[in-house]
């Protein structure tokens, strides 16, 4: 009885890891996944990507989707579009830009090439995060006039 007893006085880190929910897989710690997406941005390469004037949201998705094809591990990087927001009053002083049509015509070219491409012809930022990569559409003053 006392064996039974000591092992559940056993300390936390023996217990097994959380599992996620849909792939019963363990969950890594967000730092780990991070370091995970870093490496992947370097590792999927494209043999090629032939883009002629597709909008940059579908592009981003398309590109996401692809990332998943050509990652060895088969599970991609999640790439997203986001819109920054603000208070309503601010749509009198601020405005979102147009974003260009995207053109792209790469080979043996890494998902981190094509994102700064992306950012080259979009003019949007990128940032990585824990588990995915966000592209942010700004806004950007429009001049008070008087």
């Amino acid at each position: 009885m006392k064996f039974l007893m000591s092992l559940l006085a056993l300390p936390m880190f023996f217990l097994p890891l959380t599992l996620d929910a849909q792939n019963r897989q363990p969950v890594k710690p967000a730092a780990v996944r991070h370091v995970i997406i870093e490496k992947k941005l370097d590792t999927i390469v494209f043999p090629k990507i032939a883009v002629n004037d597709l909008a940059f949201e579908l592009c981003v998705t398309e590109i996401s989707r692809y990332s998943s094809r050509f990652d060895p591990s088969g599970t991609g990087v999640k790439v997203v579009f986001l819109r920054e927001k603000h208070p309503a009053h601010y749509q009198k002083y601020m405005r979102l830009e147009k974003l260009p049509p995207i053109r792209l015509n790469m080979k043996n070219v890494t998902l981190r090439q094509v994102l700064d491409e992306l950012k080259k012809q979009s003019g949007c930022d990128y940032e990585v995060k824990k588990d995915h990569v966000e592209f942010i559409h700004k806004y950007v003053s429009k001049g008070v006039q008087k």
